[in-house]
């Protein structure tokens, strides 16, 4: 009885009989492919977790001042009392809003500029190998 490749081991079919075309370096090229895309949904969702964190962070720091403004609110004894901490609240809200804003638009930016480099170094591998045959 003749010895059989396993399914694991086995290459697949890349030619068909009687036809002088190889599709060895589409197979390959295919088979990159695949890869380059699981690679892009690793770092999305790497880049959506810092975003998400950063993010968490910045609701927990406002919920927190906003917890101790409505404390303070509580022992105002007067309107100029609760005026004053209303401004002082609004003031750094205002503050941390805009410099969290900023914050995200450079972690926006970077990630922006490591997609890209992602993307330029899949192009390349991709030419790369068709230019080499698939292999």
């Amino acid at each position: 009885m003749p010895k059989t490749e396993s399914a694991s081991t086995a290459k697949p079919q890349t030619s068909i009989p009687g036809m002088p075309f190889d599709f060895s370096p589409l197979v390959n090229s295919n088979q990159h492919g695949m890869k380059a895309a699981a690679e892009a949904q690793e770092h999305l969702l790497t880049r959506m977790t810092k975003v998400n964190g950063e993010l968490f962070r910045f609701f927990s720091q406002r919920l927190d001042h906003d917890r101790k403004t409505v404390q303070e609110l509580s022992t105002c004894k007067s309107p100029q009392d609760a005026f004053g901490v209303w401004s002082a609240f609004m003031e750094k809200a205002a503050t941390q809003y805009a410099e969290e804003m900023a914050a995200l638009a450079g972690l926006y930016a970077d990630q922006a500029r490591e997609a890209m480099d992602n993307v330029s170094h899949e192009v390349d591998e991709i030419v790369k190998t068709s230019q080499n045959g698939g292999g």
